[in-house]
């Protein structure tokens, strides 16, 4: 009788653990992590029209779960926007960069290789007339 219960309690603990396979991910990386790398991007604002450059997204060297953009907005490779991955999109909150104004969110694609910005960018000093204009963005990987 002693064996019979440690049967059973082993054949349950061998269903109860193989059922629980199918509920883990053969890729154990995070949307977060997904969307890392280099991207090329086509933007269109009203002031500057179409343009085209990289960027660059990495984890952020400061706050854990948080994105740096560096070259956002063509502002050079050593400025960064930051953002957070929230429901399949990137959070960009109000933040101040390089004398800009920057908040928005772009929508990532299910196969994790395009984003699709839209923000509104506003010159701080105004001297050039950037007042809170909206841009929209793609982003392609490139890596």
């Amino acid at each position: 009788m002693k064996n019979l219960k440690y049967l059973f309690l082993a054949s349950f603990l061998l269903v109860f653990f193989s059922s629980c396979d199918d509920l883990l991910d053969d890729d154990p990386t995070t949307p977060f992590e997904k969307v890392l790398g280099t991207y090329s991007v086509e933007e269109t604002s009203p002031t500057f029209g179409t343009q085209h450059y990289n960027v660059s997204i990495s984890k952020d060297p400061y706050v854990a779960n948080v994105l740096s953009i560096y070259n956002f907005f063509d502002m050079g490779s050593f400025i960064r926007v930051v953002g957070e991955v929230v429901d399949g999109n990137i959070e960009l909150a109000p933040q101040d960069v390089d004398g800009f104004k920057i908040f928005g969110e772009g929508e990532i694609s299910d196969d994790f290789d395009r984003i699709d910005f839209i923000y509104t960018i506003e010159e701080l000093a105004t001297a050039k007339g950037i007042h809170g204009e909206t841009v929209e963005a793609v982003y392609t990987r490139i890596d």
